[in-house]
């Protein structure tokens, strides 16, 4: 975990990085397109939430929330971040409008594929888009933020509150680093700058995440001794003892060692991957071993706070009486 990203917030897709890596970069625009991009060319299946049992899960989650507690019905609704579409079809009903905006112009080639008669793409760049204001009766950003520059979540959680309508709806969510102090209440005080939090659905993954890094540990040694620059990156995001420990792992004897066990190791990872009924078991362990130390992921509906709060007039100070001025 970087040591600026204060909210240990995790990306799901753990090769993306962040753009503001680039800081010399004058446009960040420019630079974010490019990289998303590349990015989809290599691997797009990494950013499809079907890849996973997790990943589906989550979709779930954020569906039912928006389902049971709104009225999709004759509504301006925009995804950010909507990659292939997955979650952006789910918001398809009735006689709704639905827009999806993604950065990646190779993303948006994969939504295409799979169909948009009825969803208008738009590729823009987040959080300095050209949206209208005051627009959406409903904007989603699933686990777009931690995709987004460390120093721009305020101006993320701002631009978002500048699209949707003043009596409009918004559903965020993110990945929390499971290994942070007080992650979890560091993001909803985020939030909580520009939103009044209405509802909360938390995922407690601690165990598996927990097994399936120790699962995969060998394939990344394996692969920090292949690949010069993931292993630097690699020892970059380690500290103190984890950093000298992969150091030993990913050096040449060591991972000839691990290229041994890494067969292994492919079966128990498809089965806490894909199995759903593992998936919600080890939920449950968590969820009681861990409490709140065990949330991986939350989903938040809110509203955008008003800027003025009126004060009835019940609960007015009342105005204290003084002498006459001279102007008066």
């Amino acid at each position: 975990m970087s040591e600026n990203n204060r909210l240990s917030l995790v990306s799901q897709f753990q090769e993306s990085g962040k753009i503001g890596a680039k800081e010399q970069i004058a446009d960040k625009k420019i630079f974010s397109q490019a990289h998303f991009d590349t990015l989809w060319l290599k691997n797009p299946e990494k950013f499809d939430p079907n890849h996973t049992g997790y990943g589906k899960e989550r979709i779930k989650r954020i569906v039912d929330l928006i389902k049971n507690r709104l009225d999709l019905s004759d509504k301006e609704i925009v995804d950010l971040g909507c990659g292939n579409g997955t979650l952006t079809r789910m918001l398809v009903q009735g006689n709704n409008r639905v827009t999806g905006v993604d950065v990646s112009e190779n993303a948006l080639k994969n939504f295409r594929i799979k169909g948009c008669e009825s969803i208008t793409l738009i590729r823009d760049y987040i959080p300095r888009s050209l949206l209208p204001d005051d627009h959406y009766d409903l904007v989603v950003a699933a686990d777009l933020i931690a995709h987004i520059d460390s120093k721009e979540y305020r101006l993320f959680m701002s631009e978002i509150a500048r699209i949707v309508k003043s009596d409009g709806f918004v559903v965020l969510s993110t990945s929390i680093d499971i290994e942070s102090e007080n992650a979890l209440q560091k993001f909803i005080g985020l939030v909580s700058t520009e939103f009044d939090i209405l509802d909360a659905v938390e995922s407690h993954h601690f165990l598996l995440i927990k097994f399936l890094n120790f699962f995969k540990a060998p394939e990344k040694f394996v692969k920090g001794e292949q690949n010069p620059a993931y292993r630097k990156q690699a020892l970059e995001k380690r500290f103190s003892f984890g950093k000298v420990w992969y150091k030993i792992n990913s050096s040449r004897p060591g991972a000839f060692f691990w290229s041994l066990i890494t067969p292994l190791t492919k079966y128990p990872v498809r089965l806490l991957e894909r199995n759903r009924g593992l998936m919600l078991f080890l939920e449950k362990c968590s969820k009681f071993l861990y409490d709140e130390r065990g949330v991986s992921h939350i989903i938040i509906l809110g509203k955008r706070r008003p800027l003025f709060i009126p004060v009835p007039e019940t609960q007015r100070p009342e105005e204290m009486k003084h002498k006459k001025m001279l102007w008066e």
